[in-house]
């Protein structure tokens, strides 16, 4: 008789399958340290919501040791303080070295990438990654998962609501002739 059930078994195969990726991702991360060009780069990713972000940030912690900078949740949002904290306290760039990756959401007005790290766009030492959606799916996605949260009223039909809202790719990116590149 076993003493692991099916489903614990599984639970536990996939912590061992983690310690071993970050047992390789610490040996990737050291050949990095060592390699370093003369002045390294410094990455952080723009993690735009429901582009695919959270599978590229799990790629990611194969190649670089995360930094995470995200927001607070959703339910704290209704909580303006907590959002104007995060706001008003961004990361220490200076203390991100070349194994590590900066990884936030930088969508909103008070924390866009611009406004929280100013220098990371005026200085050519920083690569930006991000990852886009085609607009429809993403708008699909993000209704499906506002739907599911009880974010916005069932009962509005999906056809109004896609017709009704603004550009999200043009919101959380604002960029314009003057500042695209």
């Amino acid at each position: 008789m076993s003493l692991i059930k099916g489903n614990q078994l599984v639970g536990i195969e996939k912590k061992i399958e983690k310690k071993a990726k970050h047992v390789i991702r610490a040996s990737k991360i050291w050949w990095m340290h060592f390699y370093q060009p003369e002045e390294p780069y410094r990455y952080i990713f723009h993690h735009i919501p429901k582009c695919g972000g959270t599978s590229a940030l799990d790629a990611l912690t194969n190649w670089f040791i995360c930094l995470k900078d995200y927001p607070p949740p959703w339910g704290n949002l209704d909580k303006p303080q907590a959002y104007q904290r995060f706001c008003q306290n961004p990361k220490n760039l200076d203390k991100l070295y070349h194994d590590y990756i900066l990884c936030g959401h930088y969508h909103l007005p008070g924390s866009f990438l611009f406004e929280r790290y100013p220098q990371c766009l005026e200085e050519n030492r920083y690569r930006i990654i991000t990852f886009l959606r085609h607009p429809l799916k993403l708008q699909l996605s993000l209704h499906y998962y506002e739907l599911r949260n009880q974010r916005i009223d069932s009962q509005e039909s999906l056809e109004k609501r896609l017709l009704e809202r603004k550009n999200y790719l043009a919101s959380v990116i604002p960029c314009d002739e003057s500042n695209y590149q």
